[in-house]
């Protein structure tokens, strides 16, 4: 799934507009902040911030007027959101574990698994590897808001600020969700269905069958 925004943690991004004299960052220095590290389907609003002096961060000593802040926020989302429901990866790690015993005799055992895949229409003649589809489900509507939160770094630095990120942000990539465009332009090999729909159920039928057959082989032995 592609990351929702979270800044490489530590990496400093240094901000302008704030004078050399400014005590602490204002609201607009932190949003600006927030804002260039989330997608543009995520609008930043209502930003927040409590401040705590800092003097080390680790075995680093700090610039004198650096602050550690615990900044609230709110997501608005431009769009429908989606990200697979919670018992898809449950799903893929069984799917994967039958895999993995099927090919306990490698390459021959790859080879078959990969013909009965075929023979399911679980993926096509000459493909990589079979995949089972990745249902999704809308997770955050078109104009609702999110509350979120981050901990954050705050350094002066000549007529601005460097931020880092502390801490990854209270909602995680699939708490939030994404559109469907770009988690098909991540993984452009994944087959995504709509969860509950005729297509998915079509998906489920074809991985059981799939799963069936794996099982049905390895009660049989290697050949």
């Amino acid at each position: 799934m592609p990351p929702r925004a979270t800044a490489t943690l530590l990496t400093l991004a240094a901000l302008s507009g704030c004078g050399p004299s400014a005590k602490r960052p204002t609201d607009a220095d932190i949003a600006a902040y927030v804002a260039q590290s989330e997608p543009s389907y995520l609008q930043v609003s209502g930003v927040k911030a409590s401040f705590e002096a800092m003097r080390t961060l680790g075995s680093r000593d700090l610039p004198a007027g650096s602050w550690r802040m615990h900044v609230d926020f709110t997501l608005r989302a431009g769009q429908d959101l989606y990200a697979p429901p919670a018992d898809t990866r449950q799903r893929r790690a069984d799917f994967d574990r039958a895999l993995a015993a099927f090919e306990m005799y490698r390459v021959p055992r790859i080879e078959a698994a990969n013909q009965l895949a075929v023979q399911v229409g679980l993926m096509k003649q000459g493909e990589a590897a079979p995949e089972p589809a990745v249902p999704l489900a809308i997770v955050t509507h078109a104009r609702q808001e999110r509350s979120d939160n981050v901990i954050l770094l705050a350094q002066p630095d000549g007529s601005g600020w460097k931020f880092a990120q502390l801490g990854a942000q209270a909602l995680s990539d699939d708490a939030i969700g994404a559109p469907v465009t770009d988690l098909r332009a991540t993984s452009p090999h994944t087959v995504f269905v709509m969860a509950g729909s005729e297509e998915a159920r079509t998906a489920a039928l074809r991985e059981q069958r799939y799963l069936g057959a794996l099982s049905k082989a390895l009660t049989n032995g290697p050949k």
